[in-house]
């Protein structure tokens, strides 16, 4: 396995949809724009398999209980980078860079936002946005992401796509 120069990152991009039918341009720009990286195209059959094989039955539940499909992205792209590191990315971003180019050595962890403040309301306009995420295996963000959703899971708490969905869950992460 090769891992992104001065960190323990894989050379890896995971990207997730509801099923792989895709417009082959969405896994090309990342493989031509990354040519040493292995990209992965995982539909909702896949990541539920690979919960049930890394995290068990518990985890695969939860993930298929989700009523929306931008929220078991969200649930999945925190287990997959939790487990096995490197680089998440929503399946309706379009890269213009490679990541070379603006990741650096000793990173941990690298997401993007929409002018977040921790003090605001994490699910208003000053809300992190995690749509591309690298990080390295093991991360403490993303431990933090993962407890809150089994949390919530396992409460009797209605479920509600704005408590569920990441852009909270790691600002929140982020701050604790």
């Amino acid at each position: 396995m090769s891992f992104i120069e001065g960190t323990r990152i894989p050379k890896t991009i995971y990207i997730c949809f509801k099923h792989k039918r895709l417009p082959p341009k969405v896994v090309k720009n990342w493989e031509i724009l990354n040519p040493d990286y292995k990209v992965f195209l995982f539909d909702d059959n896949d990541c539920e398999r690979f919960l049930l094989e890394h995290y068990g039955p518990r985890f695969a539940f939860v993930f298929k209980s989700i009523p929306d499909g931008a929220i078991k992205s969200d649930f999945w792209r925190a287990c997959v980078l939790y487990k096995m590191g490197g680089v998440y990315s929503d399946a309706d971003i379009h890269p213009l860079r490679s990541i070379s180019q603006f990741i650096r050595p000793g990173i941990h962890m690298l997401t993007c936002h929409s002018m977040w403040d921790y003090r605001s309301n994490s699910n208003g306009p000053n809300s992190l946005n995690p749509h591309f995420i690298i990080s390295e295996p093991g991360s403490p963000i993303l431990q933090k992401c993962i407890d809150t959703y089994m949390r919530l899971s396992s409460t009797n708490t209605t479920y509600n796509y704005w408590s569920w969905s990441i852009t909270g869950i790691m600002a929140h992460a982020l701050h604790d």
